[in-house]
């Protein structure tokens, strides 16, 4: 057919016909429609790794389920590091596909941000209001009074609404519910958020149509052994089960699933050796294991791997940081070391729990005697005054503040401290064995009831890195 030689109308009228034509593919594909909408919501240029189109047809088959109306229970859960587009997959491009075959369902989506919430509600709206998704499926309308973002409706009785983890989830009963990433790293690891986020996730198990076929399907890292995961699998022990780590580590499952892999890894493209190096010195172990490896088994083992060595480099810049006791039942924590040679070398320790009358004029006697070319001292809580006592007898003190929680700053630099940080094997005293000893037997995982040696490497590691005097990457 030569299409130069057709009229107007008739030109109109194939370009319907194709269109048409395209829809019906769409329709029957999750995947085709996952590529074809793609830049309806994203700028940069798709990247079909194989995993896109693996979950995209796992997906399909749940809601094939759902559109006939089955009335077997297919639950999913997905464990799958960041930056694997598994949002875009399940919480954007997933409910509007499933609009396409049945107009009529009403999607409960939940994840653990109200920023999360908001972006996913957002795309959303974007691909079902596209001129793109209207010319291929024009009789699906968004209602005129649906306006709230996060409650998005249609003119056949259809829904996507959208939940956070901590919120209060009641009134609303759907055809198929979708968690993506209901509980962060920080959550995962304290006892009293996590039953928090398990709470929501009992909450949001009964909003099920009565005498519906309702799938569960679970998006999320492997963040510990008392995540939302954990509680799934006790309570659904027939859940489906797919495990995508960013490398082969023995624990992909399917098993078959390894043979995707290329030298080892989910997507060398976008997650390759280097950036997975970068990502474990940014994140620490524990974080880096749960979020990219999947692996989240309490392992025995302590935080830190300490170096030492008989004798200490007498070269290199000298510096000293102190984290002041906030009370009685803290210890204060002072280092002074030299920084040669991509490594931080432990001269002296201050770790005593006495109160400021002793500890301050020790600090200064020790300030004096090493003449650290900057003494830089936490100043939140009371180091503000505990600084500025010190400042009086050695002028070269710059008071910071700590930013974060205290046991992320410690666990996202543990990596930086075991490798670039080094300790005597004889200690020169007391202060500084003690010191050591509380270094080497913190956990990585439980409760440790001292964190401020370990907050004061942390701090030292920030400053090291920031004044380019170490590089963590080598």
């Amino acid at each position: 057919m030569n299409i130069d030689n057709l009229t107007l109308d008739e030109k109109l009228e194939l370009i319907s016909l194709l269109t048409l034509q395209r829809a019906e593919v769409l329709r029957g594909s999750f995947f085709e429609f996952f590529c074809e909408f793609w830049d309806v919501i994203i700028a940069d240029e798709l990247h079909l790794n194989w995993h896109v189109e693996f979950l995209c047809n796992e997906l399909q088959k749940i809601a094939e389920g759902v559109i006939k109306g089955d009335k077997h229970n297919d639950d999913l859960v997905c464990n799958i590091c960041p930056g694997t587009t598994k949002s875009t997959i399940v919480s954007i491009m997933f409910p509007a596909w499933i609009w396409t075959r049945k107009p009529d369902c009403v999607i409960l989506c939940n994840t653990i941000s109200d920023n999360n919430a908001t972006e996913f509600s957002q795309k959303f709206r974007d691909i079902v209001t596209s001129e793109k998704y209207k010319a291929h499926f024009p009789d699906i309308k968004v209602r005129l009074d649906s306006t709230a973002s996060k409650r998005i409706k249609n003119t056949h009785g259809g829904a996507r609404r959208q939940y956070t983890t901590k919120s209060k989830i009641t009134g609303d009963h759907g055809h198929i519910r979708i968690d993506d990433d209901p509980m962060a790293f920080q959550d995962a690891r304290s006892d009293a958020e996590a039953e928090r986020c398990i709470e929501g996730y009992k909450a949001y198990s009964t909003r099920e149509k009565k005498n519906a076929y309702v799938p569960y399907v679970l998006f999320m890292q492997r963040l510990s052994a008392k995540d939302t995961c954990t509680y799934v699998f006790e309570t659904k022990p027939d859940v489906k089960r797919i495990i995508l780590p960013a490398i082969d580590n023995g624990k992909v499952f399917p098993a078959e699933l390894k043979s995707n892999y290329i030298d080892g890894l989910l997507n060398p493209v976008h997650i390759n050796k280097e950036f997975l190096e970068k990502k474990k010195l940014t994140l620490g172990d524990l974080q880096y294991l749960a979020e990219y490896e999947q692996d989240c088994e309490n392992k025995e083992g302590y935080m830190y791997n300490i170096q030492k060595v008989a004798e200490i480099e007498p070269k290199g810049i000298k510096i000293a940081v102190c984290d002041p006791a906030d009370d009685g039942d803290c210890y204060t924590a002072t280092l002074f070391a030299r920084i040669y040679s991509n490594k931080v070398w432990v001269t002296d320790i201050v770790y005593a729990k006495d109160n400021s009358d002793i500890t301050i004029p020790l600090n200064i006697k020790k300030a004096k005697e090493f003449k650290p070319y900057a003494f830089h001292i936490e100043k939140d809580g009371l180091g503000n005054m505990y600084g500025k006592q010190i400042k009086a007898k050695y002028p070269l003190v710059n008071q910071f503040n700590a930013k974060g929680n205290k046991d992320d700053r410690i666990f996202s630099k543990a990596n930086i401290v075991s490798k670039h940080f080094v300790f005597l094997e004889n200690s020169p005293s007391l202060d500084y064995e003690n010191a050591v000893n509380a270094m080497t037997t913190y956990k990585k995982v439980g409760q440790n009831k001292y964190k401020d040696i370990q907050d004061a490497c942390t701090s030292l590691a920030d400053l090291a890195i920031k004044n380019n005097l170490i590089n963590p990457y080598i």
